[in-house]
């Protein structure tokens, strides 16, 4: 009968593969049968695990994948990218020989089915094409190439020492909907996270400290135009002119990290009673707006003319615009970077900043993203995995005690079998007693 697993026999295969392929193969096909020798042999598979190597420590090792669209636009194909093109020519080949012997999907037996390496092939060698094809019209941008590598864990699994790996991969299989749900709950909380950190810090990110416009040395600035204006004959030692207008809205760079200001316009101008409530605590710019920008020289001197920044409401969001609550796609990237714990010292330094009224409540927030998102899920991610591995080692170890013990059965019932044929052949052996032969032993002794 046909198998459920990978066919050790062509008998046990479906009976015929292929079938839109001209009529398909049956297992009378001689191009059938010499496929499966090949799919078989375990030299042609040492053949394909060295090709696959081979091709790995190639792409691991090659510098520039983007030559590769060039050289085809020119026809200057160097002998590396033959020997690229040759291993995934042998390797697709290696999965048309196992299609033709198995066939492709149509039963648990076929050739996509019966191994989760071959469905990992098919996936490198789709990705392999798309990336020809995209090369071949010219949209060589993007390079696949090293998807091939995923290949090398086929190689890996045959050394003993990575055995395991076969074990890892079987419990992230049959732990995926206890990971689902995990993942599910991971998703509910960071909606939750994020939908509460639109309300807070919507537009928050987008606020930088900037420059106003002031007076700088000409030879001390960027902005001058020629040696005309920089003039050092004309230089005043008393007040270190001449200067020229800075027009300013530049960001202003910080001593310490994250090396910018976020800021937040407190109140603006003509609020009522703003001056009596943020006059002495924040600095106010030429547009009678109240800011946190430079707050403690403003504090520490009580003096507004040492102030030359401002609140800029419309810079633009950091990390090329992708970090911030505006809304709740770039919300979730923020509360990512939070739960990943490296990443997140910038989002709670933005946070405070740009909401610094909200100080407290920022704390409160990230503590609580922290506990829920990266201690409760990670252990329970951690939780099942484990749960998982030793179920799967457990059902392991039962089915190679089982395979032990019918060995034994069998081994034992061959002895069996030996030692009763032994008895009957020394049955056999055995030499009868010559008819009257005691007769003439006595007949000579008289």
């Amino acid at each position: 009968g046909v198998a459920k697993g990978e066919p050790q026999t062509l008998e046990e295969a479906v009976d015929i593969s292929c079938q839109l392929l001209c009529g398909g193969f049956s297992r009378r096909s001689a191009i059938r049968i010499k496929c499966f020798e090949i799919y078989q042999s375990a030299l042609m598979s040492t053949f394909f695990l060295m090709v696959t190597l081979a091709n790995s420590i190639y792409i691991a090792l090659a510098g520039e994948f983007e030559t590769e669209g060039e050289s085809w636009a020119t026809g200057n194909i160097t002998p590396l990218e033959i020997f690229d093109f040759s291993c995934v020519g042998i390797l697709t080949g290696e999965m048309l020989i196992g299609i033709i012997a198995l066939g492709f999907a149509r039963q648990p037996s076929t050739w996509l089915r019966c191994s989760d390496f071959h469905k990992l092939d098919a996936l490198v060698i789709l990705v392999t094409a798309s990336e020809y094809v995209a090369t071949v019209i010219g949209s060589n941008s993007v390079t696949l190439r090293p998807f091939r590598l995923l290949r090398v864990f086929r190689a890996i699994v045959k050394i003993k020492s990575f055995m395991g790996v076969k074990t890892i991969i079987r419990t992230l299989r049959q732990g995926l909907t206890q990971l689902g749900v995990v993942f599910l709950m991971l998703f509910f909380f960071m909606s939750g996270f994020g939908i509460f950190g639109m309300a807070m810090y919507q537009r928050s990110f987008n606020r930088r400290c900037v420059s106003l416009p002031h007076r700088v040395p000409a030879c001390a600035s960027h902005n001058f135009q020629g040696t005309s204006v920089c003039d050092l004959n004309a230089f005043d030692v008393r007040d270190g002119g001449p200067f020229i207008e800075d027009p300013g809205g530049e960001v202003q760079i910080a001593g310490g990290f994250p090396f910018e200001r976020w800021c937040k316009v407190v109140a603006r101008a003509g609020t009522p009673n703003a001056k009596e409530i943020y006059g002495d605590s924040y600095p106010v710019d030429p547009d009678g707006n109240y800011h946190n920008c430079q707050v403690d020289d403003f504090r520490r001197h009580k003096d507004n003319n040492r102030i030359t920044q401002k609140c800029d409401e419309d810079f633009g969001n950091p990390s090329y615009g992708f970090s911030h609550f505006d809304h709740i796609g770039g919300a979730m990237i923020s509360i990512f970077q939070l739960s990943a714990g490296s990443g997140g010292a910038d989002v709670l330094a933005r946070m405070l900043e740009s909401e610094p009224l909200s100080t407290g409540l920022s704390y409160v927030y990230v503590i609580l993203i922290t506990c829920l998102n990266t201690f409760l899920l990670l252990g329970l991610f951690v939780a099942v995995v484990t749960g998982t591995f030793k179920r799967v080692r457990e059902k392991q170890g039962l089915i190679q005690s089982r395979i032990e013990e019918r060995k034994e059965e069998k081994e034992g019932m061959l002895g069996k079998a030996m030692n009763m044929m032994h008895l009957g052949n020394n049955k056999e052996k055995k030499p009868k007693p010559a008819a009257g032969g005691g007769g003439d032993e006595d007949g000579d002794a008289a």
